[in-house]
């Protein structure tokens, strides 16, 4: 026999103030929700599902040289599928699917990313 659990994580971030590797911006707020779960298939597999937001905020009088910017926001949203094989006692197979789709208004700064990774872990 085997136990079936289910692990639900839920973090939630609300005007978090995060020092800015920008050149031109003091800080920024962010505000973000994670939900991630996992959920054991079997004794050797799980699958995990993840999906994530993220609003970021620049604010005009935190900046740090020449004229004033305007406020300006980023929107990140990212959600993920993966299933993990326990192959023995030490090693499993992990293959996974994740989609990210960042805007901003920012120049440039705008993407959407597409990723499939498969990889193996060792765990002792």
């Amino acid at each position: 026999t085997y136990s079936v659990y289910t692990v639900l994580n839920v973090t939630l971030l609300y005007n978090k103030m995060i020092p800015s590797s920008r050149s031109d911006y003091f800080q920024y707020f962010s505000n973000s929700a994670d939900v991630n779960l996992r959920y054991l298939l079997n004794p050797k597999t799980s699958i995990a599902v993840n999906v994530r937001y993220e609003k970021q905020e620049f604010d005009s009088e935190d900046v740090l040289s020449g004229t004033p910017a305007l406020d300006k926001t980023t929107n990140i949203i990212s959600s993920g599928v993966s299933v993990r094989r326990k192959l023995n006692d030490i090693l499993s197979l992990d293959v996974g699917y994740s989609y990210a789709k960042r805007d901003s208004d920012f120049a440039v700064e705008g993407y959407t990313d597409n990723t499939i990774s498969c990889g193996i872990t060792a765990t002792y």
